[in-house]
């Protein structure tokens, strides 16, 4: 990690780590410019023995145990490395809106039907296959309980993350199964507030602190000099974030796109 992360430096690039046998406060102590999907906290705040042999397993058997690892974690040691990753200024993805729908697969066949569904070809939700994906990753009845139980946990770090200067972006791994892209964004702002941000720091996750992340300073922010991408509302999000998908009109680089 190192070396990629002096290979990067070279070339002026940020480099987003998704953690496995590596610890999230080492990475940024490394100097990593963000973390995906919270990937590396548990391995940092926990058991990082047990974590890292099953990461060396492979990434499915990884991916389990780190998910499973969240409803035993500390709340104290959980909060140290939220202060510590928001005092080294690493960016996070929580990507809450995976963590959510990971923890609810085994229900899927009897959640209320979503529009972000409805909008999605059958040839993609075929492709999706959530039967061969849960068998694909060797979870068992057992694991569900445990991703949900984690949940709460996942919530209080990325809340202890920003109440102490860190910042997040709204990222969602769309398009994993029943994640739709363009849509699950406006999921992971719901899932951000009800971890406790502001509506207005949710909004932020998903403009400038996005933009700031992949330095990109054209992006994010309406000002002069900067690319004229928007949207125009019909309602307050800071008075209910669901507002963000109550979209009147569209602007993309300067031009009104047609509905």
């Amino acid at each position: 990690l190192a070396a990629v992360i002096g290979a990067a430096r070279m070339r002026h690039l940020p480099v987003a780590a998704h953690l496995g046998l590596t610890g999230a406060t080492t990475a940024a102590q490394l100097g990593v410019t963000s973390i995906e999907h919270l990937t590396g906290v548990p391995e940092a705040a926990g058991d990082s023995i047990a974590l890292f042999a099953a990461h060396a397993k492979g990434y499915i058997i990884g991916w389990t145990a780190f998910e499973a690892s969240w409803s035993a974690l500390d709340t104290a040691a959980l909060g140290a490395v939220a202060r510590d990753l928001a005092a080294q200024r690493v960016f996070l993805v929580p990507s809450l809106v995976l963590h959510e729908t990971f923890s609810q697969l085994d229900n899927a066949a009897t959640l209320p039907p979503s529009p972000d569904l409805a909008a999605v070809p059958d040839s993609a939700r075929r492709n999706w296959n959530i039967a061969a994906m849960i068998t694909r990753g060797g979870w068992k009845q057992a694991d569900f309980p445990n991703f949900r139980a984690g949940r709460p946990l996942q919530d209080f770090f990325v809340r202890t993350f920003v109440a102490n200067g860190g910042r997040v972006a709204a990222g969602t791994d769309a398009s994993s199964p029943l994640l739709v892209p363009g849509a699950a964004v406006h999921t992971e702002m719901e899932l951000l507030v009800h971890a406790g941000l502001t509506p207005l720091d949710a909004l932020r996750s998903a403009t400038y602190w996005a933009a700031d992340m992949m330095r990109a300073d054209s992006l994010g922010r309406l000002r002069p000099g900067t690319v004229a991408d928007l949207v125009v509302l019909s309602a307050d999000p800071l008075v209910d974030i669901r507002n963000t998908r109550r979209i009147e009109q569209v602007m993309l680089g300067g031009k009104w796109v047609a509905r």
